[in-house]
């Protein structure tokens, strides 16, 4: 214990005073729901938890976990799926019961959406008349599978026995038959594992279930109770119960990109398209830098943006305009990647529709190439990497939408955007004609309504027990 007898007065009800505020902001810490819980809760109509176990992975980081040793928990499928949506809050309530703090969520649609992105689609297939864009980049699936899920064939319904397979031709032009995995499709992953015969079975447990809400939890229009407790027994069954306590890994952004980037980056978070996008609809100052995984100019980028960063109490989204984070190039053997910054991809028109919606004055910042858009409307495309701030409150002065207010192009200029954004930060708050709107469905609303209670009753309890610190240490003394 502190002897206070010898210490003045004035100290010790500072020091009272440093006690109670570091109760409050212990207190307060585990309670704020996470910025990727916030995204998640919107997407998944049926989440209904801001802090649940999901944890949405790009491609390199999916690959990633797939080539490290561990136990993993992982959820493929997504919000456009109506087969995913209605199970995800079952699935976090029980991966809770049984001590699971993560689950890798993992999306085969590339931009998290459209159905032209999906990689599970074999060779030639077609959607209203057009060859699917995704199945040209099919291989991500193949070799997922060809290389990690080795024993999908045991846990799927379109399995090889059942004629209903995917296919894909490799990078040596042989013609591979797979079996094609329907979502969501829940699993636990372990690449070392093996079955009693001794043979690798990376898949430890899995659950397909492809089931609409309405077909297996409802009864004439009204939540059946019965129902939803024989789904999370299905899924205590067929997955949780082959997990042992303690046991499943729990890797952090900070995690991923001193593994993928080669830095230890605490002020920097990985994030998908779907999750971009998301970020740049919320009425505050984002930071964004867009890419390339593999090229040593982004590390170097990285590296100062998340120096600044740590300087100025922010952060950096770390976008990667490849969908596959390299991983069909670097890993994978291939010679075509599907970055979205590339015209000859097939996936230019999510780089324009990304620019046009979110960052529309783009172009008044950087004297970079025009990039097309369906070969009219252009949208600016600086050189890569590129540090952008943006703010979807933000307008000029004549109250046009203005989201882009800095850019940088190269390593040097990384300190002007951060000025940019503290001048631009007064700015937003000062000036009513760009304050951000008090949007209730707007998540960063939500965020401060939802703990304004807790604010103000941290403050009230700041103040009575820095109080009776002070009339404990004074009466001591009187």
């Amino acid at each position: 214990m502190w002897n206070l007898g010898k210490t003045s007065r004035f100290a010790q009800i500072v020091m009272a005073l440093s006690l109670a505020f570091s109760l409050r902001l212990s207190a307060s810490a585990d309670a704020l729901p996470n910025p990727d819980g916030l995204c998640l809760a919107d997407a998944y109509e049926y989440l209904g938890d801001e802090n649940s176990v999901f944890r949405e992975v790009t491609w390199a980081e999916a690959d990633f976990l797939f080539r490290t040793e561990g136990t993993h928990v992982f959820l493929i499928g997504g919000p456009w799926c109506t087969n995913t949506s209605p199970v995800v809050g079952y699935i976090n309530e029980v991966a809770k019961e049984y001590g699971v703090e993560t689950i890798y969520l993992f999306d085969l649609r590339l931009d998290g959406a459209t159905a032209d992105t999906h990689v599970r689609e074999s060779d030639g297939a077609m959607r209203r008349g057009s060859v699917i864009t995704g199945s040209l980049y099919n291989y991500l699936y193949g070799e997922m599978v060809q290389r990690y899920l080795t024993n999908l064939d045991g846990f799927v319904e379109q399995n090889l026995a059942s004629g209903d397979v995917f296919s894909f031709r490799d990078k040596e032009g042989n013609v591979r038959e797979l079996s094609r995995l329907q979502v969501p499709f829940l699993f636990v992953y372990n690449r070392d594992h093996v079955d009693e015969e001794g043979s690798p079975a990376p898949i430890i447990a899995a659950l397909e279930e492809m089931k609409e809400r309405d077909d297996f939890l409802y009864i004439d229009g009204t939540i059946d109770r019965e129902k939803e407790e024989e789904y999370r027994e299905l899924l205590r069954e067929t997955v949780f119960e082959a997990l042992k306590e303690g046991e499943t890994s729990c890797l952090t952004d900070f995690d991923f990109i001193e593994a993928l980037y080669g830095q230890k980056a605490e002020e920097a978070v990985t994030a998908t398209l779907r999750q971009i996008r998301w970020q740049l609809k919320q009425k505050q100052d984002t930071l964004v830098l867009v890419g390339r995984r593999n090229d040593p100019a982004t590390r170097l980028m990285l590296e100062a943006a998340t120096q600044e960063a740590k300087a100025n109490q922010t952060m950096v989204y770390l976008f990667d305009p490849q969908l596959d984070g390299g991983v069909g190039t670097e890993i994978f053997g291939y010679g075509k990647t599907p970055d979205i910054t590339r015209e000859d991809s097939g996936f230019a028109g999510l780089y324009a529709s990304l620019i046009s919606d979110r960052m529309g004055n783009l172009g008044d910042y950087t004297q970079g190439m025009i990039f097309p858009e369906d070969g009219e409307a252009k949208v600016a495309l600086p050189a890569l990497p590129f540090l952008v701030a943006v703010n979807p409150a933000r307008k000029d002065e004549n109250a046009h939408p203005a989201p882009v207010f800095a850019l940088a192009e190269d390593v040097e200029s990384v300190p002007e955007v951060f000025r940019s954004m503290m001048q631009n930060q007064g700015l937003i708050y000062q000036a009513p004609a760009v304050q951000p709107e008090a949007d209730p469905g707007n998540a960063v609303f939500r965020l401060l309504s939802h703990n304004r209670s807790r604010l103000v009753a941290g403050a009230i309890l700041l103040l009575l027990v820095g109080i009776c610190g002070i009339t404990v240490l004074t009466g001591k003394h009187s």
